[in-house]
């Protein structure tokens, strides 16, 4: 498994278990950019320009992990820290957002500021996060809980 979908998923695991949220736990179907879980690969690359997609007037990179049936079970999009607000607006006003804002610091003992949000439902979890992995940049994260939730047990045995 690629070390970096690994972190990813360690954090949406960590996430969807331990913070406090008052979310959403309807049924709407997660989509972003005509993009939603359970589509083919085919169907996912024909709504990308080389793996670039712009949201909220942010362009940004992408990458995806598909289940065993070829459908679409994890859908990440990666841009740079200045464009958050933007990204936020517009996914919060299709998902409502809850977010929280906590204090990161680096081995330097510089400390920035992180803000998290997640919009939950009963099958798929949506993360908005900065400062994660690296002081410039912020993601944007879908996944199904089934996927979140297979990728926690192969961590577990691989530990």
């Amino acid at each position: 498994m690629n070390k970096t979908i690994k972190n990813i998923i360690i954090a949406l695991s960590f996430l969807i278990a331990v913070i406090p949220f008052n979310v959403y736990s309807g049924e709407i179907d997660l989509e972003i950019k005509g993009i939603h879980l359970g589509m083919k690969e085919k169907d996912v690359l024909s709504k990308l320009s080389n793996k670039h997609i712009t949201i909220g007037g942010v362009e940004g990179t992408t990458r995806q992990q598909y289940d065993a049936d070829g459908g679409l079970a994890f859908f990440a999009f990666s841009f740079t820290l200045d464009g958050f607000q933007n990204v936020y607006k517009a996914v919060n006003s299709k998902y409502p957002l809850r977010c929280e804002k906590d204090v990161v610091k680096n081995a330097m003992n510089a400390t920035f500021e992180r803000t998290t949000c997640l919009w939950e439902s009963s099958v798929a979890s949506l993360i908005l996060d900065n400062n994660r992995n690296s002081i410039n940049d912020a993601s944007l994260l879908f996944a199904s809980k089934k996927f979140v939730k297979q990728q926690q047990d192969y961590i577990k045995n691989d530990i």
